[in-house]
């Protein structure tokens, strides 16, 4: 049968409770509270340690409400906590474990500048706590960035980042909901990374394979010109990746794999994927040793590529050289700004030109949506001009001749 209920009322430290019996158990009831707090177990028998658990009830509902600040969370006093002890917190919760959905490495390399940034900002405008952090502040940082010359996508990404961070030490109760903001942006569209043309590639791939000092460069290129992969994919491709017929490469995510391992591969969606090897890719691949203690490729001295070195000596052999062949329009970007990761680009719109299905496309490439690949699809004046051509809109009819 159940007790009949023996109403207490206690004034804890932060607010007032009412504590009473139901089936001997201790209940807290906080209803009465100005922020309407719920009803909870208070999980004992014993009235002593019902107290106890009720003080501590108490103040974990104080901390969730942002009434008092975390324990541990570096905020003054006052319940201030400083930018650096700000960016401190965030970056420890940034090394949690990957299995609890921790950020790889270059996620955190992309992070630094973001955080660099945004204290030299705050100490120029003697902005000292992430109190004082509103959408206002947000959107000067971000004129400050704008001014300083930086990109529409790099502006986004550090506003984002900031808001990210704010958003984290909110919710988990380093500053009081109080401090909350909403700041909206607009995500930039489109891309200014130069697309490769046929012709710019056909003369990329002419002029290193003409240089037997530049095999190994020509092998890479046309690795990249042939399948989209990004650098860091290829430079990772081993011959256990390929089918024995060299008909497939299979892209395996080896996340599962120890952090010890220095070969393991991160897809960058962290999932596998696999894509046809192109008949003229499979030529050259006939042509290269297979060592299965080696990458398929290889720098000029036979170690794995190093996707800076390889960048630069594009620049220097083969962008540069080629520039007066194919000169860019002033003011904008072209061929002298083209990249490694132009040739993502290239491999996309002349797959997409010739009407390879966008759901293909999306898996060759590795990505989660369909957005990504309209991100990389360019389509260029001459391949516009004959798809136009070859389309009939109406029944072709002869000059001078009269309908009946």
């Amino acid at each position: 049968m159940t007790a009949k209920a023996n109403n207490e009322v206690h004034n804890c430290e932060y607010f007032s409770w009412r504590m009473y019996r139901r089936d001997n158990i201790y209940y807290a009831d906080g209803r009465g509270a100005e922020i309407g707090l719920r009803r909870l177990s208070l999980g004992t028998r014993d009235r002593d340690q019902a107290l106890k658990n009720l003080r501590i009830l108490d103040r974990r509902k104080a901390i969730e409400v942002g009434k008092i600040m975390r324990e541990g969370s570096s905020a003054t006093a006052d319940g201030m906590l400083s930018i650096q002890e700000g960016l401190d917190i965030y970056k420890k919760h940034l090394d949690r474990p990957e299995v609890a959905k921790g950020v790889r490495p270059n996620t955190k390399k992309r992070y630094r500048p973001v955080m660099a940034h945004f204290t030299l900002f705050c100490d120029s405008r003697r902005i000292s706590s992430w109190n004082e952090v509103t959408a206002e502040v947000l959107n000067d940082f971000g004129r400050m960035l704008e001014v300083d010359g930086y990109k529409p996508r790099s502006i986004y990404l550090e506003m984002t980042t900031i808001k990210q961070i704010s958003k984290y030490l909110i919710e988990y109760k380093y500053l009081p909901s109080s401090c909350a903001f909403r700041c909206r942006m607009s995500k930039p569209q489109g891309t200014d990374v130069h697309c490769y043309s046929v012709a710019e590639v056909a003369a990329i791939l002419e002029l290193t394979k003409a240089m037997p000092e530049l095999e190994w460069m020509h092998h890479a290129l046309v690795g990249l010109a042939y399948t989209g992969l990004r650098i860091q994919e290829l430079a990772g491709l081993r011959w256990s990746d390929l089918s024995d017929d060299l008909q497939t490469i299979n892209l395996t995510d080896q996340g599962h794999r120890s952090k010890q391992n220095s070969h393991r591969r991160r897809t960058k969606t962290g999932r596998s994927r696999s894509l046809p090897v192109h008949p003229q890719l499979k030529e050259l691949l006939l042509t290269i040793p297979r060592d299965p203690s080696r990458f398929v490729f290889v720098s000029q001295r036979g170690h794995r590529l190093n996707d800076g070195r390889l960048r630069n000596q594009l620049i220097r052999n083969v962008i540069g050289p080629l520039s007066e062949r194919f000169p860019s329009p002033e003011g904008e970007k072209g061929f002298k700004d083209a990249r490694l990761h132009s040739f993502r680009h290239f491999f996309c719109s002349r797959m997409a030109t010739v009407g390879t299905p966008q759901l293909v496309l999306q898996k060759w490439l590795g990505h989660r949506n369909s957005a990504m690949v309209q991100h990389y699809f360019d389509l260029s004046d001459a391949d516009s001009h004959a798809r136009m051509s070859s389309i009939e809109l109406l029944p072709a009819t002869k000059p001078g001749a009269v309908d009946n």
